[in-house]
């Protein structure tokens, strides 16, 4: 049997050292630091983007929830239930207006259009409104208003600051478009088509634009173009409740 060599202490034979260095200890905790810190920024900058989105998302859903609601009421203004009264007949010689029509924009100094008065909605002739309010906070604040009742808020002021809101006129800006109907005979007086009846096709475009509450740095813009479906027909006789047209 072959018999294994015993080490002794002053022999040949030297025991293997293993382990690290101060330097290289120090580079590789260089190394790790490097690499939490590259960790650190990405997850920073993965929330931050999660974040910004949140806010962007609902800065999105609350103009959107806002102008749909503007845009129904503009859609139905002019809403009339005795509109068969406007339509001439043997039995309906006497030809009535529609009383719901009356559109009125009041720019509110600063070049924006505060409020925008819009008969029907809701409750047929009753009148809806629309405004830029700023509350105790300088935030700013859609507000909604039917008839008599009290003004209501339409967007979070918790969660989104409006900034500007202007309603205008297409496709001039404060000017609605009006085509003249024709009638049998001149204008008695002036001998010219003057006091011909108009018909005022209108058509409003609507910008909302919102700021986050929290991060000013979040904004967002929407627009809508909202044609309302009433026309109207504008009565330019000396007696505006009288007959449209010239005998």
């Amino acid at each position: 049997m072959k018999q294994i060599p015993t080490l002794r202490r002053g022999s040949g034979f030297h025991r293997s050292q293993a382990g690290l260095s101060l330097v290289e200890l120090m580079v590789g905790v260089a190394i790790g630091l490097f690499i939490v810190a590259g960790a650190a920024t990405v997850v920073s900058t993965q929330l931050a983007d999660t974040r910004r989105l949140t806010l962007e998302s609902q800065i999105q859903q609350d103009l959107r929830a806002t102008m749909d609601i503007m845009t129904r009421n503009f859609r139905t203004s002019g809403a009339w239930a005795l509109a068969s009264n406007g339509v001439w007949s043997p039995q309906n010689s006497t030809v009535a207006f529609n009383p719901n029509t009356g559109l009125t924009i009041a720019p509110d100094g600063t070049t924006k259009l505060s409020s925008a008065l819009a008969s029907g909605g809701a409750a047929v002739g009753t009148a809806v409104g629309f405004r830029l309010h700023t509350d105790a906070a300088g935030h700013g604040v859609l507000q909604q208003q039917y008839s008599a009742a009290g003004w209501q808020d339409l967007t979070d002021v918790s969660t989104v600051s409006i900034t500007g809101f202007s309603v205008n006129f297409d496709p001039v800006a404060g000017t609605p478009t009006t085509i003249q109907l024709s009638c049998p005979n001149l204008c008695p007086v002036t001998n010219d088509r003057s006091c011909w009846p108009t018909v005022q096709l209108r058509q409003v475009t609507i910008q909302i634009i919102g700021t986050s509450i929290t991060d000013p740095s979040v904004q967002r813009q929407m627009q809508s173009t909202v044609r309302l479906r009433n026309d109207q027909i504008v009565n330019n006789m000396p007696n505006p409740a009288g007959p449209l047209c010239p005998p």
